[in-house]
């Protein structure tokens, strides 16, 4: 499906680098292009990447490729054809290890876009360059890698349970992005950041839990942010394989 795979792994890239380039010209229109103090740290903009993930606009486009995974079978009726061939099971889970790589192939070129936005911007607003890796550390990576693979993660398994569960593509979109969006206002409304969030509230909220994973605001409770990641991620994939196990597709 060429257009899910634009849609969900290439345009999130497009997008961010598009912004990116859109606030430079801008900058570049008003201030007219003068030399500039501030300076461009291309490892910090890859990181910065990885926290796009977090964002609902980026879960959107992602999630337009976990719709037509998991919802197009009932749209083109192959179900039938598939499931005389292999075990339900080992079809829906194929589907999520799949979808695994390409959310992480998201959020890499997510990455690789920031950086390239940014040396756009430092060469047209004439930004000094700092060493690379300068003010960033492995750990540092590791943790936006793992914070924004398994948001994408949580994300792509609730898609897949309402998928599913509706056998809409358009179900499988809207609903984990109303749910990060809620999550998102009702922390603004509250005034509950990484840095004071408690674990019983981190373990709710897989959009703060990415928060706390990266490392926003110097936040504590890391290990409950991984747990609660992870343990949303597995309540909605085996849901959606329990689901589609005993799914009757007799009408499919």
């Amino acid at each position: 499906d060429r257009g899910a795979m634009f849609w969900g792994v290439l345009f999130p890239a497009l997008f961010i680098f598009g912004l990116s380039f859109l606030e430079t010209s801008l900058a570049l229109l008003i201030k007219g292009g003068p030399p500039s103090a501030k300076s461009v740290n291309l490892a910090m903009a890859a990181v910065q990447g990885f926290n796009w993930a977090n964002a609902f606009p980026i879960q959107l486009f992602v999630l337009l490729g976990v719709g037509a995974m998991f919802a197009g079978d009932y749209r083109w009726e192959t179900w039938r054809l598939q499931t005389p061939r292999n075990s339900r099971v080992n079809l829906v889970l194929s589907k999520i290890l799949a979808y695994a790589v390409l959310a992480l192939a998201a959020l890499l070129l997510l990455a690789l876009a920031s950086c390239l936005a940014a040396l756009v911007r430092g060469l047209l607003l004439n930004q000094p360059f700092v060493p690379f890796g300068e003010g960033v550390t492995p750990l540092l990576v590791l943790r936006g890698i793992a914070a924004g693979w398994l948001e994408l993660m949580e994300v792509g398994a609730m898609g897949a349970l309402v998928a599913i569960a509706t056998r809409s593509n358009m179900a499988g979109l809207l609903v984990p992005v109303f749910a990060t969006a809620a999550q998102y206002f009702g922390l603004l409304f509250n005034q509950i950041h990484p840095g004071v969030a408690m674990p019983d509230i981190i373990l709710l909220c897989p959009n703060l839990a990415a928060q706390v994973l990266r490392g926003d605001g110097g936040a504590p409770y890391v290990g409950w942010a991984l747990l609660g990641l992870i343990g949303w991620t597995l309540v909605f994939a085996v849901g959606a394989i329990a689901l589609f196990n005993r799914q009757e597709l007799t009408r499919e």
